[in-house]
Parts: C-alpha cells; structure tokens; sequence
C-alpha cells in the first residue's frame, strides 16, 4: 500500500517450479502485464490485484494474486511540504506529523510569511518529522529549502534522517550524505557566495546514479553515487539541526521533499517562485 505513483518491485524467483525454464506472467491488475522472474511497475490510484502465474517447462502452470492498494495524492510525488508560517502543518496531503521536540518552537520572518528559526545553541530546538514509509528507502529524492544565517560564518546540520540522508551548510559550503546499502556518498561543495546572510535556496537531488546539489536554481556539484537510500524505521527527519549536536544558527523556510528527481528548470522555477 501507499501514494500514488506507487513503484512495486516484484520477485517470482521464489516460487517452485518442477522442471527446467519456467516462464513467469505477471498482470498488475491496472490493464498492463509483464514477462520476466523479477519486474517494476508504477500503479495509480486504486485497488490493484496482481497476478504472476509460474508455468514449468511440461506445461502445468500455478498463479498467486496480491492486492496492492494505492492512495490518490493531491500532489504526487511531493511527501512533504512546510510553509513555517507560525505552525508546523504538512500541507503535502501526507499527512505528516511535524513537531517542536521539546514543545517549544519559535518563527521569524521568512523568505515568504514566517519561518522556523534556531538559533545554534547545543542541544537547541529542532523539528521533528515522525519516520513514514515514503521518507527513506528511496530509489530517487529531491530536498529543496530555503535557508537564512544569522552569522556569515556559521551554518550546521539542517536536515537528517540518521542512516538515510544529511544535508550541512557552512560558512561557504554545502554538504549532503546520502546512505545506500551501508555505503555513504558524501558531497561537498566550497567556495560558494553563500557566506552571508541572505536568503539562499538549496536542493539536493539524487536519482540512484548521482548526488547533485543546487544553490539558487543552479547546480553547483554532481558526485557519481548509486543504490537505493537506506531505510530508519526508528529515527524521524530533523529539521534545523542534529539531537547530538548544536542546531542550526538561522532561519528555515518552504521545506519540501520529493520521492522523484526534480529537473533543472523545476528546481530554478522554485528558486523563482519560493
């Protein structure tokens, strides 16, 4: 079960077959059909019943059917959306549950409305997302924010998702580490005209061949990285800091992340269009 579009990996390889070669036919109940032990397919909105139907090289065949349930999404593709603006409400239709961790929570002004602000300190006040199945275990992910620092020389540790994903900025720098199968692909790019403190929108995209980072619509660094982001059933998405560090030392603003690879020209209309 999940949103739409839904993307299912299907192995029949354990199925028992008597004989040499069997063939494996898979209907996903939505009018299309596949060949093949193991297959992908996106499903829409609705109750699908697929069906694989395993046939031995003598002929005799077997079949299992599976329901696999979609939910229709009010915007597809995007699993998060925070506008900051005095509250912490998920306006991606997900229904997220999005939290001040001690309770607290304090908004200043923002790139538009309000946005949350933090203020560095350790063990300062972070948002919290409670873990859902479409916030990790990703073949593709987009993170864009906007971001402001109170201090040219300061930065921090703006999103985590221990295990699956972090996003840092510098004084002139911006990092993201992305987590497949145990292995870490780390992205850091220097140099930036980021070292103030100005509003600045940020975007991380990785689409199971490369890390790329965006900073004001442009892309400013690529890092070949391949696999599927790594699941944390245990740990939420932190927002404005890490629990074993100091927070982030400025404003956060028009949070949003996507379970698909945006495109230049989606990334530079957000940057244009906040």
């Amino acid at each position: 079960a999940g949103w739409e579009p839904l993307e299912v990996d299907f192995d029949g390889t354990y199925s028992l077959a008597c004989g040499d070669a069997p063939t494996y036919a898979w209907d996903f109940g939505d009018g299309e059909t596949a060949a093949g032990a193991q297959v992908t397919h996106i499903f829409g909105p609705g109750e699908h019943d697929v069906t694989l139907t395993v046939t031995n090289s003598s002929g005799a065949s077997a079949s299992v059917t599976r329901r696999v349930s979609v939910e229709a999404a009010v915007l597809p593709n995007l699993v998060l959306g925070l506008h900051l603006d005095g509250d912490t409400s998920d306006w991606s239709g997900k229904g997220n549950e999005v939290t001040w961790e001690d309770g607290g929570g304090d908004y200043q002004a923002g790139i538009t409305g309000q946005a949350a602000a933090f203020d560095g300190s350790e063990g300062g006040e972070l948002l919290a997302v409670a873990h859902r199945y479409f916030l990790d275990d990703l073949e593709r992910m987009t993170v864009v924010f906007w971001a402001r620092k109170n201090d040219p020389a300061a930065g921090g540790e703006v999103v985590l998702k221990h295990t699956s994903y972090s996003i840092r900025l510098g004084a002139d720098s911006f990092r993201a580490d992305v987590y497949t199968g145990g292995e870490a692909g780390s992205l850091t790019v220097d140099g930036l005209a980021t070292d103030d403190t100005e509003w600045h929108c940020y975007g991380v995209t990785y689409d199971g061949a490369a890390i790329t980072l965006w900073v004001d619509g442009l892309e400013v660094g690529a890092l070949p990285h391949t696999g599927r982001i790594a699941r944390n059933v245990d740990r939420p998405v932190h927002l404005g800091g890490s629990p074993w560090g100091a927070s982030f030392d400025g404003q956060l603003d028009e949070i949003r992340i996507y379970d698909k690879t945006l495109g230049a020209t989606e990334l530079e209309a957000l940057y244009l269009a906040p």
